[in-house]
């Protein structure tokens, strides 16, 4: 019995850790974004933090102990803490910085070097480890498994630099619109919520569309996300024309997916129209914000909601439990996923027709001449 009351502790002793970790580096992220600093800035009010725990904990020297529940507190709940306090002294601390930015995205950061150089790291630390220890005995040999978990760390980072370098450099847009003369794809969402899963599945089924960093270190059997641009994007430039769309004047690289034009706030409105007039297709999510809404209510006084398709999540059947903790970590970023009723109740003010609830999952729905919403297909995949 008393084994077992232990292991219920150590559960919920190890979920509360992983619980406010994961909370801390969310909000400090969110608010340093919201501050205006750049992913990379951002990131690096994340590593500050955990440093400071990291140096906490080597300054306190705790020592080992035969409990789990002591150990786990003296050497997890204690630099979580300390990284969770330093993470919010910091984004208190700094100023507020600009956050809008218009015009082609040209990233000065070198993704690509800095990747290598912690891919290089990643070997370089074990080894000169092993050798203290081993060959010069200057360091404890418990200091060599904390050396290969840096390691592996300096891995990830170094491969994820590497694999974002490959989204930097992407065609201007009126390249892409002059090539083949062909008519493009409109993609409309809300800017907040573009980051938000489309559709879940495992690798295995999924992987040939996925372009995140999460995907890429996935086995081939573990659930990985798409957002609707990486799961649709090819295809419809493919079989259509160019998948374009208005991008985040907050954006610091374009996102894989949809090539972005970025306007200026004075400008985005007639950027739109042009897009509009000219698209043979205008794709978009369920999802809200006021220039959504100026944009659906343009669509419809100008008589384009022919050209308009909306698309809902395929089935969830399966991923429940992935959904719920993704749903999770966008509240935590401030993203909430909006519902049918919401999103249909809006439309209907704006002069479209929707006579039917919920349509559910893997629907397209189109609108005719006279605003009346119809459903093209059902429990698409």
């Amino acid at each position: 019995m008393a084994m077992l009351w232990d292991m219920v502790l150590f559960a919920i002793f190890a979920l509360s850790i992983i619980f406010v970790a994961t909370v801390a580096v969310f909000s400090t992220y969110r608010q340093a974004r919201k501050k205006g600093y750049q992913p990379p800035a951002a990131s690096a009010f994340v590593v500050a933090g955990f440093a400071v725990g990291i140096a906490g904990i080597i300054a306190l020297n705790p020592a080992n102990t035969g409990s789990m529940l002591v150990f786990l507190s003296r050497f997890f709940w204690i630099p979580v803490l300390f990284s969770s306090a330093a993470m919010f002294l910091l984004v208190l601390i700094f100023p507020h910085r600009q956050t809008r930015r218009f015009g082609e995205r040209h990233v000065r950061f070198p993704f690509r070097r800095v990747g290598q150089a912690l891919m290089a790291l990643a070997v370089l630390v074990p080894l000169v480890i092993a050798w203290m220890v081993y060959v010069v005995h200057r360091a404890a040999p418990r200091s060599f498994p904390s050396a290969v978990s840096l390691g592996c760390m300096f891995a990830l980072a170094g491969r994820y630099l590497i694999r974002r370098e490959r989204t930097v450099h992407t065609p201007p847009m009126d390249e892409a619109l002059e090539e083949g003369q062909r008519l493009p794809v409109l993609y409309l969402r809300a800017f907040n919520q573009e980051s938000q899963f489309f559709i879940m599945g495992t690798k295995e089924r999924y992987g040939r569309w996925a372009k995140s960093f999460h995907a890429a270190i996935s086995k081939s059997d573990q659930k990985i996300g798409l957002t609707l641009e990486e799961y649709l994007g090819k295809d419809l430039s493919r079989s259509i024309g160019p998948f374009v769309a208005l991008g985040s004047p907050e954006d610091y690289l374009a996102p894989p997916g949809a090539l972005r034009i970025y306007a200026k706030d004075d400008e985005w409105k007639e950027k739109f129209e042009t897009l509009a007039q000219k698209a043979a297709a205008i794709i978009v999510e369920v999802s809200k914000s006021d220039n959504l809404r100026w944009e659906f209510e343009h669509l419809r006084d100008e008589g384009l909601q022919e050209k308009l398709f909306i698309l809902t999540r395929p089935s969830m059947e399966g991923s429940r439990f992935a959904w719920a903790f993704w749903g999770v970590l966008w509240r935590l970023k401030g993203i909430r996923t909006m519902t049918w009723r919401e999103f249909s109740s809006d439309l209907a003010k704006l002069g479209y027709k929707i006579s039917f609830a919920d349509p559910g999952h893997g629907v397209v729905l189109g609108f005719d001449s006279e605003g009346d919403a119809f459903v093209l297909t059902t429990q698409a995949n």
